[in-house]
């Protein structure tokens, strides 16, 4: 029996010998075995993730070239597997020169334009005697009665008037034009509180004092604020009603100090509201501040947009987008490329089939092309050439590969 176990001794470690060299068992020197999710899983035979479950797939070691920028060690190459490529969905863009457009947020409030505001005021004092529209009036057209006034004042100035016409034909001839100057004193004293030429002929004609005088529109447009109610004492001077056109309005902005040179009169808006958040309005640069809130450090800008709906109503909170369009094209990516590690920003270029550099690059204006979303793209000055290739989608996956491959002894699954 002892000679038979000698004989067949050497004869299975033959076979064991032949085995290993022919690869039927052991494994690939140069292979290990990761997590697509969890690439710090590292160990030197298939398996399952021990956190996540997923199957290991292999990866080919890979002897990386250290930089020191971030005070550690990071593979500034990267080749992928076609199984990790494939789980990463690497997608890629070639870095081309495009227009940005820089977008502005503004802050501000709707309001009325002072050009067409006006403000209906008592030349006499009195009493509201009847108010002649009703209280939910929004718009009037121009000449609409508003309101009765009973005033003393103008019951004198219509019988001053009336004597000063009396007198005229009972002057002599040299004090006749001391006269006549008084009457055309008394007239536009009328005018201005209201009264028309109809009305003076009437006075004239029927010699009957008007006891209270109508109020009338002077302008059409919008109703804002408070209408006087009947038996209200209203002072000389005082505003009875402030009538204003709503069909084109402002939007007061307040622009701060590093987007000033943003500003250029006649550009474009786009102004959104909370009341109607899905409608954006329209609008173009119409003013300019020329001083600067000390305490907010912004600037006062107008932007007039038309408002045919009156949607857009005085004092209603609203945020405006002003697009900045740059004066010629820069070579730009999709800020997704763009990881930023806190001391530097780094991106991924494409040299062969499943196999990136990394590249340190220094960016510059944040913006967006036409049909992206704000913020989209990025300005690069200086890392990458016109032509390359660059990760725009599963960097952060290339980029936790190489910081395992270059940070030394990683953690292993043995």
């Amino acid at each position: 029996m002892k000679n038979w176990i000698l004989i067949l001794l050497p004869a299975v470690l033959i076979g064991f010998s032949g085995c290993e060299k022919t690869g039927l068992i052991g494994h690939d020197e140069d292979t290990e075995y990761t997590c697509s999710m969890h690439p710090q899983i590292r160990q030197k035979k298939p398996g399952d993730c021990p956190i996540c479950g997923m199957k290991l797939v292999p990866v080919l070691k890979q002897q990386a070239t250290a930089t020191t920028a971030d005070s550690a060690a990071v593979a500034t190459e990267v080749r992928l597997m076609p199984s990790q490529n494939s789980v990463a969905s690497v997608q890629l863009q070639t870095v081309a020169r495009v227009v940005l457009v820089r977008p502005v947020q503004l802050f501000g409030e709707i309001k009325y334009v002072n050009d067409n505001h006006i403000d209906l005021t008592s030349f006499y004092p009195g009493r509201v005697e009847r108010v002649l529209i009703p209280y939910n009036t929004n718009e009037v057209a121009a000449g609409t009665a508003l309101m009765e006034l009973y005033s003393e004042e103008a019951i004198s100035d219509q019988e001053k008037y009336l004597q000063a016409l009396r007198d005229r034909y009972l002057t002599t001839f040299y004090e006749r034009d001391v006269v006549s100057a008084q009457i055309e004193t008394v007239r536009a004293r009328l005018f201005k509180a209201g009264f028309t030429e109809e009305d003076l002929r009437n006075l004239v004609r029927k010699r009957e004092v008007k006891r209270s005088i109508i109020i009338r529109a002077t302008h059409g447009g919008s109703i804002v604020g408070v209408i006087p109610h009947s038996g209200e004492r209203i002072a000389q001077e005082t505003v009875m009603f402030h009538i204003t056109p709503l069909d084109r309005v402002w939007f007061a902005a307040r622009v701060f100090e590093q987007d000033l040179a943003a500003l250029q009169l006649g550009q474009d808006v786009e102004v959104s509201t909370k009341a109607r958040p899905e409608v954006t309005y329209h609008g173009k640069l119409v003013f300019i501040d020329r001083v600067i809130d000390p305490q907010t450090r912004t600037l006062l800008a107008r932007f007039e947009i038309e408002n045919p709906k009156k949607e857009l109503l005085p004092e209603m909170s609203a945020i405006g987008k002003l697009l900045v369009r740059a004066a010629e094209p820069v070579l730009a990516i999709p800020a997704s490329a763009l990881i930023d590690t806190g001391k530097r920003e780094v991106v991924y270029v494409l040299q062969a089939p499943g196999q990136y550099e990394q590249r340190e690059v220094i960016v510059g204006t944040r913006g967006e092309v036409a049909g992206t979303t704000p913020g989209s793209y990025v300005e690069i000055r200086q890392g990458i050439a016109e032509g390359e290739q660059v990760v725009v989608s599963g960097a952060f996956l290339i980029d936790a590969e190489a910081q395992l491959r270059g940070s030394g002894e990683e953690t292993r699954q043995k």
